[in-house]
């Protein structure tokens, strides 16, 4: 039991709930029913004998709110937690969690207070635009986990530091995390669906991806943390990351019953105190329009499944200040299937590489954590999750996907080019579609999970990225740096409103375009695998003025294919960008002087159309400008 106190207790005030304090001293709030019993209980830090008992009053209640107020508490010696009912419990508004531990265990421990003073450095939000975000999602503790990635604190937020030099170099400018927030990565007995296949596992079955059902949502992750002080180092992550040009998004997941005014509290504090900027919420729940009016979260980007455009009012309705994103699986479904060379895809592809939003941004991905990676999409045609142990029955069981020929690894020679060759497609498709390209943490190398297509709990090789496969694919990785440059320096590829297909400005040309062995004419019949599109990068500005024209041919026919050229402006030539179906893919400077383009089976080619001088006097070439 607990020893008599010796501070002043009183009532305290009712918001926020959690913890809070003054110059007088500490408050804590609870929601409690009325008729439930609940008392405060404290801890010596590090101790787990109880210090203090302290009963809340009713005469201490506002509604369902309990508070309670100790003045001159020295909380930097204390820890807490509450027993509601006889039933000690953690508090859901918790800043931290105290106690030793590693991942995989949960032992009994308590709520920590306040963080102590962070010296931000002057700390400044990149403020990226929604139409220029390169974003690379990952999962924290797997990314440097691997003993390949070469890290001195693998799988922690300083792992990740130690990172920041590649991620700036490839051309990342926004990280998005799983959760980071605590939650409990024990799976119990009860939760194990398929218990006679669990034991033949070769892991013991972990909640890896942290969509748990106990979360608490105001704390950092204390196993992510490489030493005790986990918010002082994931405060360390967002000051390097927003030094170095790149935001940082969280991946928040609530479930359906969750009140909207705590989901509110919990962003706006991790905002306040972490300089967060932005959140993909996921779960069952869809009020996303609420947090886009809080006016703490004014400039804070969120990313959700759907939104209500007709709910959503933009500043100054200036497409540049878009802050909110549909993070939908629609592109890949479609992509995937226009990849791999499906019946009557060419009508949705046209659509979804064009895909933007005037009042929100879409974006778009061929892989994400939650199925196969890049490796696995052109390797597999079917899931391989017995490593999880629930018989193969869990995951995706339709992937829009294709082997190649092989399932799994192979070392056919016309399988491993087939495999290489539809990867650089997907890039390329990826890359240069509008709307914001998400990455996979690893694709840009060829990671594999092996065929597994929901890796939830594999906190081991499965789920971690290899590092080491970057020096077998380093002609791929560097095609796919060389188009996130491209994108970056053409803005017809990443425009902040959407493509009209009009001739707006009366200059000959729309903005986008549909063409096949026809110019000027789409081909939508079913059995038409191809398309060619060409940008007017007169409807898009830049340093030089006006952006260049492009026109990119896809062929996803197992045939070559002939495209007619349409005819450039005067004073321009189409030059050779890429080409997927050679191995060095980035060609530019080659002159295509033909009207016919011919390309390969299962290949895209990128031109660009660029200004050329006049032919000199003397007969020489004329030069590209």
């Amino acid at each position: 039991m607990g020893k008599k106190v010796q501070w002043t207790i009183k009532k305290g005030w009712m918001e926020p709930l959690g913890i809070s304090r003054n110059q007088q001293g500490v408050n804590f709030a609870i929601e409690v029913r009325k008729g439930v019993c609940c008392e405060l209980i404290l801890y010596k830090k590090g101790e787990k004998k109880q210090a203090a008992v302290l009963p809340f009053s009713e005469e201490f209640r506002f509604g369902n709110v309990l508070s309670l107020f100790i003045e001159s508490f020295p909380y930097k010696e204390y820890e807490y937690t509450y027993r509601i009912n006889g039933v000690e419990c953690l508090d859901p508004y918790g800043l931290s969690l105290e106690g030793k531990r590693r991942f995989g265990k949960w032992d009994s421990y308590h709520n920590g207070f306040f963080a102590e003073e962070f010296d931000w450095n002057e700390d400044q939000k990149p403020g990226l635009a929604l139409n220029e975000v390169i974003l690379y999602c990952m999962h924290l503790r797997g990314y440097t986990k691997h003993f390949s990635s070469k890290v001195e604190k693998k799988g922690t937020f300083l792992g990740l530091i130690e990172k920041i030099p590649y991620l700036k170099d490839f051309g990342i400018n926004q990280v998005e995390l799983m959760p980071i927030y605590e939650f409990v990565e024990v799976i119990s007995e009860d939760q194990i669906l398929y218990p006679e296949f669990q034991k033949k596992t070769e892991h013991p079955c972990v909640n890896y991806w942290g969509y748990a059902d106990e979360n608490y949502y105001f704390a950092v992750k204390k196993t992510y943390a490489a030493g005790s002080d986990e918010r002082t180092e994931f405060k360390s992550l967002v000051r390097e990351l927003h030094k170095n040009g790149i935001e940082l998004i969280l991946e928040f997941h609530f479930k359906k019953e969750t009140r909207i005014s705590f989901i509110i509290e919990c962003l706006k504090y991790w905002v306040s105190e972490y300089h967060i900027d932005g959140f993909h919420l996921t779960g069952d729940w869809f009020m996303v329009e609420e947090l886009l009016r809080e006016p703490l979260l004014a400039d804070v980007k969120i990313y959700a499944p759907s939104l209500d455009m007709s709910r959503i009012t933009l500043e100054n309705k200036d497409t540049d200040s878009r802050r909110a994103a549909v993070y939908s699986i629609d592109y890949l479904i479609n992509m995937r299937s226009f990849l791999k060379g499906d019946s009557g895809k060419v009508r949705d592809a046209s659509y979804f590489m064009r895909r933007n939003g005037d009042k929100a941004g879409f974006i778009n991905y061929f892989t994400c954590h939650d199925g196969f990676t890049m490796m696995d999409m052109v390797s597999y045609d079917h899931k391989h999750n017995e490593a999880n142990g629930e018989g193969n029955q869990d995951g995706w069981k339709y992937n829009f996907t294709w082997n190649c020929g092989a399932e799994g690894r192979s070392r056919k020679g016309i399988t491993y080019d087939r495999r290489r060759q539809q990867m650089k497609n997907a890039w390329v498709m990826l890359l240069l579609s509008q709307g914001i390209p998400a990455i996979l943490a690893g694709d840009e190398f060829c990671n594999t999970q092996e065929g597994n297509n929901n890796a939830y709990c594999q906190d081991n090789a499965i789920g971690w990225i290899n590092w080491k496969v970057l020096t077998n694919y380093k002609e791929l990785h560097e095609l796919i740096k060389q188009l996130i440059r491209i994108r970056k320096e053409h803005p017809i590829f990443h425009l902040p409103g959407e493509l009209k297909m009009l001739d707006e400005k009366g200059i000959g040309y729309p903005d986008l375009s549909y063409h096949s062995e026809k110019a000027w004419y789409i081909d939508y019949r079913s059995a038409n695998h191809c398309l060619g599109a060409l940008y007017c990068g007169e409807y898009a500005e830049c340093q030089k003025g006006t952006d260049d024209y492009f026109y990119i041919a896809y062929n996803m026919n197992w045939n070559s294919q002939s495209f007619a050229l349409p005819d450039l402006p005067k004073n321009r030539g189409w030059y050779m960008l890429v080409n997927t179906y050679e191995r060095i893919s980035i060609k530019e400077d080659r002159p295509i002087d033909k009207r016919i383009l011919k390309v390969r089976p299962r290949s895209i080619i990128v031109l660009i159309g660029k200004k050329v001088q006049e032919k000199p006097k003397n007969g020489k070439k004329a030069k590209r400008t």
